[in-house]
């Protein structure tokens, strides 16, 4: 069963610019021809969007006791704390305050996350940064995982 999950895709503004680039691709090729300069345009089309879908196609889930990310998957058993972190302090943690000690499931353009502790000391990060549109969801969907993990 999944608790919470999350495509964590581009925003609209990237498509936008990827649109621009295509045509100024073609802008650049134009003297050659308007068979060269439209053959430009829909290679760099492509090319720019396969690598949005790429970028984009990382997602988040929390999915029978398994918080999933990244190339990720870690029980929720193994988790400790969780922090919701604001853009300020989401900012703060993948810049000037990130370490080595952590492990990243990061999107630059997703400005909110969540910084969970790893309580495993067999695991060789002790915390996990990772963003998401929805960190109250995560939140929520995390603890209702530990919580059905737990023996009654």
């Amino acid at each position: 069963m999944t608790a919470y999950q999350e495509r964590l895709v581009v925003p609209v503004r990237w498509w936008l610019l990827a649109a621009v680039a295509s045509c100024g691709v073609a802008l650049a090729v134009a003297p050659l021809g308007i068979g060269p300069a439209l053959t430009a345009a829909a290679v760099s089309a492509v090319l720019l969007a396969a690598a949005l879908v790429g970028y984009g196609a990382a997602r988040l889930r929390v999915q029978d006791g398994v918080l999933i990310t990244e190339g990720l998957a870690m029980r929720v058993e193994r988790l400790g704390w969780i922090e919701i972190l604001d853009e300020d302090e989401a900012l703060e943690w993948r810049t000037f305050r990130a370490g080595p000690h952590a492990r990243f499931a990061l999107r630059a353009y997703i400005p909110t996350a969540v910084r969970v502790e790893v309580a495993d000391p067999a695991v060789p990060f002790r915390y996990l940064y990772v963003s998401t549109r929805h960190p109250v969801q995560v939140v929520r969907a995390i603890n209702a995982a530990k919580a059905e993990a737990q023996p009654v």
